[in-house]
C-alpha cells in the first residue's frame, strides 16, 4: 500500500512531523534545558540531553508524518557528523526555516524552487560573511575550558578535565571515552606510543609488584609473518640469551610448539624477550607495524621481504622504557631513533587529506595521534549506569565542541551569534531582484532569532521581557537570566558548530520546501 499527498496537504502532514521532532528535541537546550528519557525494549531506560539521539528514536505512526520526522533528523545527523554538536539547533532552524517557508508557499506569493536558491545565495552572501565577521580565535585555556563547560551543560569541573585533554593531544589527537566503575570521572593521558594488546605470556614479568613487564633501553623487532619453524626465532634467541639485552618482539602469531619453547626459557630467565601480538586488524596490521618500525627504527620482518630467520642485530629499533601490562604496551623512544619520523607524519597527514573512506580517515587519525602527541582517555563514573551514559553523551558532545573550537574559532553562545545575523539582516535595507529573494532574507532573519527565544523559554521567562541587543557579544545568559556579555561570562560556541547548523539547515529545509507531493510506501515490516 502507498500513501500518497498532494500539494499543501502534502507540506501540512510533513510539517506536522517535523514539529513533533523539534518541539520535543528543543526543551533540551541551553543550561536550563530539560532531558528526555528514552526506552528501549530489554534495556533500562536512560535519560539523555543529546538532540540527535532523541530525534533518532522518534518514530510516528503516520508514513508521510514519519517522513518529515525523518528528514529533520538527517539535517541534524549531517552536523554531527561533521562537528559532532550543534544538533538541537540545527533541529530548531531546520524547522524555523520550513514554517515560515511553507506559509510563504502556501500564499502563493512565491515560487519554491526559486525560493531555495534564494536561501541557499543568502546564506553565501550575508550570513556567512556577518558569522565570520564575529570569529575569535579559541587561543586560551580559558576559552576552551568555557566552551566545554558550555556544551557539557554547565560542569565546570569535567570542561577543565575536557579541555585539558585536548589542549595536549590538539586538534588531530585521539580522545577516547570509556566507563568506569567508580564514581569520579577521570582523566589519564598516555605519554608515547600506545599498542592495544599486552603480553603474550605472564613468564615476561619482571615487575611482581605492579605486575607488569618493564624495560628500560629495550630492543624493538616487529615480524608481519607467523612464526612456524624453529629457525625463525634460533639467531634471534641466542643473541637475547649471549647479550642479555631486553627486547620488545611485536608479531603478528607464534606457532604453539615455539610459544611453548619461548615459555621455558623466559621461566628459567634464559633471556629477556617480551612477545606482544600486533596491533590492529586485517589490513591495517601492517600498518601499525610500519608506524611502530619508523618510531623505532627497527626491522619489519615480512613474508613478501625478509623472514625472521635472517635476522641480524642491524635490525633492532630502540626504545628508551617499554612498559606492558595484561592489555596493553606503551613505547616511549628519543628523537634519535625516530629519524625520519616527521616526514613520514607528514605523508600521513597528506594521505589523510586526499582519502575520502571514512573508515580510512579514522585509522589515519588514530595512527597519527599515536606517533605525535599520544591519546587521551577520559573515565565516566557515576552512581548509576543512567547517569553514567547520560554523563558520557555529554562529554562526547563536549570533546567535540572544544575540537571545533580549537580548529575554526569561537563565538558568542546562547543563541546570541545567530541572534546578532538575524537582528543584523532586518534592520538594514537591501535591494532586491526578486519576491523569493526578498521573502529568503526575511525567512532566514526571522529563523535566526528562535534559539535565543528558546532558550529564554527553557529558563522559565518570556523573550517579550528580554531586552533585545544590538552586539554580537551581549546577549541573554540562560544561567544567571542576565543579559549581560557573553564573551566576559564565558558563554561561547564554536563558530564551525554555528556554521554547520546553518549550512545543514538552509541544506535540508530548501529542498523540503520544493515538495509538491509525497509518496510513501508502507513498511510491511512493522
Amino acid at each position: 500500500m502507498k500513501y500518497i499527498n498532494v500539494g499543501e496537504d502534502s507540506r501540512k502532514k510533513l510539517l506536522n512531523g517535523i514539529n513533533t521532532v523539534a518541539d520535543i528535541v528543543k526543551t533540551t537546550l541551553g543550561p536550563c534545558g530539560s532531558n528526555v528519557i528514552l526506552k528501549k525494549p530489554y534495556n533500562i531506560a536512560n535519560i539523555v540531553n543529546d538532540g540527535i539521539s532523541i530525534a533518532r528514536e522518534i518514530k510516528l505512526e503516520d508514513p508521510t508524518e514519519n517522513a518529515g520526522a525523518e528528514l529533520l533528523t538527517a539535517a541534524a545527523a549531517n552536523t554531527n557528523a561533521s562537528v559532532g554538536d550543534g544538533t538541537t539547533t540545527t533541529c530548531i532552524l531546520t524547522q524555523g526555516i520550513i514554517q515560515k517557508g511553507f506559509e510563504a508557499i502556501n500564499s502563493e506569493k512565491v515560487n519554491p524552487i526559486l525560493l531555495r536558491e534564494e536561501l541557499k545565495k543568502c546564506m553565501e552572501n550575508t550570513v556567512n560573511p556577518l558569522i565570520e565577521k564575529q570569529i575569535e580565535k579559541a587561543d586560551t585555556t580559558e576559552k576552551l575550558k568555557h566552551v566545554a563547560t558550555i556544551s557539557v551543560g554547565g560542569n565546570e569541573e569535567l570542561g577543565t578535565l575536557i579541555s585539558s585533554a585536548l589542549e595536549k593531544v590538539g586538534v588531530e589527537g585521539i580522545v577516547n571515552i570509556e566507563n568506569n566503575s567508580f564514581p569520579e570521572t577521570k582523566l589519564e593521558m598516555v605519554e608515547g606510543y600506545k599498542i592495544d594488546r599486552g603480553y603474550m605470556t605472564p613468564y615476561a614479568i619482571n615487575n611482581t609488584e605492579k605486575f607488569i613487564v618493564e624495560y628500560e633501553n629495550c630492543l624493538v623487532l616487529c615480524c608481519y609473518h607467523k612464526i612456524v619453524e624453529r629457525k625463525d626465532v634460533e639467531s634471534l634467541f641466542n643473541w637475547a640469551y649471549q647479550n642479555g639485552k631486553a627486547i620488545l618482539l611485536v608479531v603478528e602469531d607464534i606457532d604453539e610448539s615455539i610459544f611453548a619453547g619461548l615459555q621455558v626459557n623466559l621461566m628459567k630467565k634464559v633471556f629477556r624477550i617480551c612477545p606482544v601480538k600486533s596491533p590492529g586488524f586485517g589490513f591495517n596490521v601492517r600498518d601499525y607495524m610500519n608506524d611502530i618500525a619508523k618510531l623505532t627504527g627497527c626491522t619489519v620482518y615480512a613474508e613478501d621481504t625478509r623472514r625472521m630467520s635472517t635476522f641480524t642485530p642491524e635490525d633492532f629499533g630502540y626504545a628508551s622504557k617499554v612498559t606492558v601490562n595484561r592489555e596493553c604496551t606503551c613505547i616511549l623512544t628519543d628523537k634519535e631513533s625516530s629519524e625520519g619520523l616527521d616526514e613520514y607524519v607528514t605523508a600521513l597527514r597528506n594521505q589523510l587529506a586526499a582519502t575520502e573512506n571514512e573508515h580510512l580517515k579514522e585509522s589515519l587519525k588514530e595512527r597519527i595521534s599515536k606517533l605525535t602527541v599520544g591519546i587521551a582517555t577520559i573515565s565516566v563514573g557515576a552512581t548509576s549506569q543512567t547517569e553514567q551514559e547520560e554523563l558520557r553523551l555529554r562529554i562526547e558532545d563536549a570533546i567535540n565542541a572544544t575540537r571545533a573550537a580549537l580548529k575554526g574559532g569561537i563565538v558568542s553562545g546562547g543563541g546570541c551569534a545567530l541572534a546578532y545575523v538575524g537582528r543584523k539582516m532586518l534592520a538594514e535595507e537591501h535591494d532586491h531582484t526578486s519576491v523569493e529573494s526578498c521573502y529568503a532574507e526575511r525567512i532566514l532573519a526571522e529563523t535566526f532569532l528562535l534559539p535565543e527565544k528558546q532558550i529564554i523559554l527553557n529558563s522559565g521567562l518570556d523573550p517579550k521581557d528580554i531586552k533585545k541587543e544590538t552586539s554580537y557579544f551581549k546577549g541573554f545568559n540562560g544561567k544567571t537570566k542576565e543579559v549581560e556579555d557573553l564573551r566576559e561570562a564565558g558563554v561561547i560556541d564554536p563558530a564551525l558548530v554555528v556554521k554547520s547548523a546553518v549550512e545543514n539547515a538552509v541544506s535540508v529545509a530548501s529542498t523540503i520546501l520544493t515538495t509538491q507531493a509525497t509518496i510513501i510506501s508502507e513498511d510491511k515490516g512493522e
